[in-house]
């Protein structure tokens, strides 16, 4: 890779694995990247007609699964610890270094915006597993060229959740919606729901599955990493704490 580096000719890497390895040179060096895993038997065909921009649905990507750690990362961490908050962490949920590629990210062949994202604070009982607040927003094909997919993520971040204290949680994944096929300069909405189960811990003391009462952010994201495609809303959560699923007793 270095020798067609050296070139300086515009270069764009596609990865063919099995599992996550640490590429952070290579993407520094090239002009884009491409995370194929195994496409199969029709993947050379696909990426090619993505990249050439062949077919209807030719800019169709998805995002980053998981947390791509760093190659030292083996180092710091025994594999026979399976607490995932002890230091540095793992996955997105508690992951404290810095990443070569985050969970959730990813790009397009046009650039999109989060618009209108709701001002209003969000408050939501603990016990009320019934109701739900629907967040609506509209994501913007803000190029001039390509129609495409985009998919919105919906983030949980704990801000004061006095049950949760020594919790280490960083962001949870709640939630999240593809919409196809946007054409250049058009809008359309996304809709989420917010619920008591769709916002629920794992209790720090008891490993129990629970709506727990505090402040919290909700973060909408495109997966890009610009303020563009980037929006909170303030979330209350209020009520006692409460045990939607109770973690299992041994038999």
């Amino acid at each position: 890779a270095a020798e067609i580096f050296n070139l300086g000719k515009p270069t764009v890497l596609v990865f063919l694995n099995g599992g996550q390895i640490d590429f952070g040179p290579e993407l520094r060096a090239s002009s884009a990247a491409i995370e194929a895993f195994y496409p199969g038997v029709h993947g050379g065909t696909a990426i090619a007609n993505a990249l050439f921009q062949q077919g209807e649905h030719a800019n169709r990507w998805g995002r980053m699964p998981y947390t791509v750690y760093p190659a030292d990362f083996v180092t710091e961490t025994t594999m026979l610890e399976h607490d995932l908050s002890v230091a540095p962490g793992r996955t997105h949920m508690y992951f404290t270094g810095t990443s070569v590629v985050p969970f959730g990210f990813g790009l397009s062949l046009t650039s999109w915006k989060l618009n209108q994202c709701p001002t209003a604070p969000i408050s939501i009982q603990t016990d009320d597993t019934t109701a739900h607040h629907n967040v609506t927003l509209t994501v913007e094909n803000a190029g001039g060229t390509a129609r495409g997919d985009i998919v919105v993520m919906a983030f949980l971040l704990p801000v004061d959740v006095p049950s949760q204290t020594g919790s280490k949680l960083k962001q949870k994944l709640w939630a999240f919606e593809r919409v196809a096929d946007v054409l250049p300069g058009s809008t359309v909405p996304v809709t989420f729901a917010a619920t008591a189960d769709a916002l629920a811990l794992f209790d720090v003391n008891t490993g129990a599955i629970v709506s727990a009462p505090g402040k919290y952010q909700l973060k909408f994201t495109d997966g890009s990493g610009t303020p563009a495609g980037e929006c909170t809303v303030d979330l209350t959560i209020t009520g006692p704490l409460h045990v939607l699923e109770p973690f299992p007793t041994a038999l």
